[in-house]
């Protein structure tokens, strides 16, 4: 329903519901009196008044005298906007200049779990957009056009980098592009769709997506947790190219979907439709 899309955003703006009903009541008829704000609102009478306070301290509303009655008129949606647009970007080139002036801030070495779909997409475009000499990145086709403008521009600012994709669908802009043969095994084992990202070896993302649209994953600076990352795409890439030149011969050896290459606790291949143990 719109009106609670709009209170979920305005409570987002640090408004509360109370003041958000409120002003879409007061949206909705003006100039209206306080007693009927609070009605269309379903706002208790005892706390209208305290609302409306501060929603006019707010700029939200605007008093105004008619017929003996004090009515309120509200702020234009479009002027709310562009107002809380310009005061949000004050604030924030604000906060921009102080931090720098505070100086280097010592680097603290953590990892951030990140279990909000939301979250974890902005903060991937955010690195991919401040990508400056390499960037790896390791997703399914579904994930690819989630972040295609970022890498289209990264494509563009000639970055170093490589694209691990699983499934069929997409081509990533970002070259060159290893497509994983075996992206149903993968999915049956962990149940979702793997994410990987590291950017100018100094920044790392790793995540699933699962198909309910959760995702559990984490970020990081931390030296280990970066090398961790850089180094399963990189072992992938080798892989990849590996596999595009021995396919044939690997499936001979291995199997379908290179099962016993992919048994991590042996080292047997298949020799004449046996199993050979070479350990």
């Amino acid at each position: 329903m719109v009106v609670n899309q709009i209170l979920v955003k305005l409570s987002e703006l640090g408004y509360s519901e109370y003041e958000g009903r409120v002003y879409l009541a007061v949206l909705e008829k003006s100039p209206v009196t306080a007693y009927e704000a609070s009605k269309r609102a379903g706002v208790p009478s005892s706390k209208i008044y305290q609302v409306i306070n501060r929603l006019i301290d707010k700029g939200m509303v605007h008093p105004v005298e008619d017929e003996g009655k004090t009515k309120y008129l509200p702020l234009p949606p479009e002027e709310f906007i562009d107002s809380r647009q310009e005061v949000m970007g004050s604030i924030f080139e604000g906060l921009k200049q102080d931090f720098a002036a505070l100086g280097e801030v010592r680097e603290i070495s953590f990892i951030w779990n990140m279990n909000n779909r939301e979250e974890f997409s902005l903060r991937a475009r955010r690195l991919i957009r401040e990508a400056e000499n390499s960037l790896l990145i390791s997703l399914w086709g579904e994930e690819l056009e989630l972040f295609r403008d970022e890498l289209e521009g990264a494509k563009q600012r000639d970055i170093s980098a490589a694209t691990v994709l699983f499934g069929e669908n997409g081509e990533s802009p970002l070259l060159p592009l290893f497509h994983h043969p075996i992206e149903n095994t993968l999915f049956a084992e962990r149940g979702g769709r793997g994410f990987t990202l590291v950017v100018d070896s100094r920044e790392a993302m790793a995540g699933t997506f699962y198909a309910d649209g959760r995702v559990e994953g984490a970020w990081s600076r931390n030296r280990g947790f970066v090398t961790l990352a850089e180094d399963y795409i990189k072992h992938d890439v080798y892989i990849m190219k590996i596999v595009r030149r021995y396919g044939k011969e690997l499936s001979r050896r291995f199997g379908d979907n290179y099962t016993l290459l992919r048994d991590v606790f042996s080292d047997r291949e298949i020799e004449g439709g046996n199993y050979e143990n070479l350990d």
